[in-house]
């Protein structure tokens, strides 16, 4: 960080009202939280489709893309948990599944249009995603008062380009983050990260503790070596996982983070946030369509009967919001966007 830059200790936000007193580190899920996958890859799937001769609709561009999602869900959840064994790299994790889902019915008409380069090609779309446009700004806040960076599934490579992707300001616009506070002016720029951590620098995914240990670890964060024979004095100020705090729009991924100590932030994303239902499908919150669910298994089943599907649109409207510890849930806080978050710090 600059000189400029504020020393960073457990009181830069000494409010004790405030839930991120203490923190001194932010740390990012990048798929949804910080990049929107699902306008991109649908764009890219409609102008790839009228390239080769396929009139899908806009819909059904959705649903190929909450298909290839939600493979991506079921199998790093799989792999973390040990169920199953697969590569810790995302890009190949998203190549296996595209290639399955070109081969079942309901794409294969597509699927015998794409030869390998454009296959390969396709796949990098992944590396091509838009930032949400409260980022780029709410991060120049964020950094002046936190070390920032980021711990996602993604590959190296992928984390890379997706941050040294210049934002302009026609998708990052300037805002307003309280009355008194001036209008950010948003140049072409990268993302401003302090570190980039990978999931697979770490040898798994998350939601398994790995990960998230493993960066604490880099940033001097560790908790305690408590099995230790001879562990250290506890001094009042020691670094612990508590002057972290992963920010995510996946509930499982704040609840993970916890476990291990951390604090957390909720971002609200529309269609972002997923649960399983009672019968087992993986679910988009506020998704609706064919596209919108997946089985167990591999992600690519058909539903077994009918009815299935109302009955998960029924549950889904029944299930709760995401709620911060002050009102009753179990994130530390909720936030509609990182405007919010950066406006705790001004």
């Amino acid at each position: 960080m600059d000189s400029q830059s504020p020393t960073l200790t457990p009181t830069t936000l000494p409010n004790p009202l405030n839930p991120l007193t203490g923190v001194q580190v932010l740390i990012f899920d990048i798929f949804g939280t910080v990049f929107d996958w699902r306008g991109p890859i649908m764009r890219e799937l409609e102008s790839l489709g009228k390239k080769v001769g396929v009139d899908d609709s806009p819909q059904d561009w959705l649903e190929f893309a909450n298909e290839w999602r939600k493979g991506y869900m079921v199998n790093i959840r799989q792999i973390a948990q040990g169920i199953k064994e697969g590569s810790t790299n995302v890009d190949i994790l998203h190549r296996e599944i595209l290639n399955t889902l070109l081969s079942t019915p309901r794409w294969s008409h597509f699927g015998i249009k794409l030869d390998e380069q454009t296959r390969y090609d396709l796949n990098l779309v992944w590396h091509r995603l838009d930032a949400w446009p409260d980022i780029l700004p709410s991060l120049h806040i964020l950094k002046s008062h936190f070390i920032i960076g980021t711990l996602s599934n993604g590959n190296m490579r992928l984390l890379i380009d997706l941050s040294k992707s210049p934002i302009s300001p026609k998708s990052s616009q300037a805002y307003e983050l309280s009355e008194s506070s001036k209008l950010l002016e948003s140049k072409p720029e990268s993302l401003p990260w302090d570190f980039i951590f990978s999931a697979d620098l770490f040898g798994g995914y998350k939601p398994n503790p790995t990960p998230y240990l493993s960066a604490l670890s880099h940033l001097g964060l560790s908790p305690p070596n408590t099995s230790s024979p001879n562990p250290p004095p506890s001094l009042s100020n020691s670094p612990s996982p508590s002057n972290a705090a992963m920010i995510a729009s996946h509930l499982w991924d704040l609840q993970a983070a916890a476990k291990v100590g951390m604090k957390t932030v909720y971002v609200k994303r529309e269609g972002e946030d997923t649960y399983y239902s009672k019968k087992g499908n993986l679910v988009f919150k506020g998704v609706k369509g064919e596209g919108s669910k997946e089985g167990k298994g591999e992600g690519f089943e058909e539903k077994e009967k009918e009815g299935e599907e109302e009955e998960d649109d029924k549950e889904e409207e029944e299930e709760e919001e995401v709620k911060s510890k002050q009102d009753g849930g179990e994130v530390d806080l909720v936030v509609n966007d990182l405007r919010e978050l950066a406006g705790l710090c001004l």
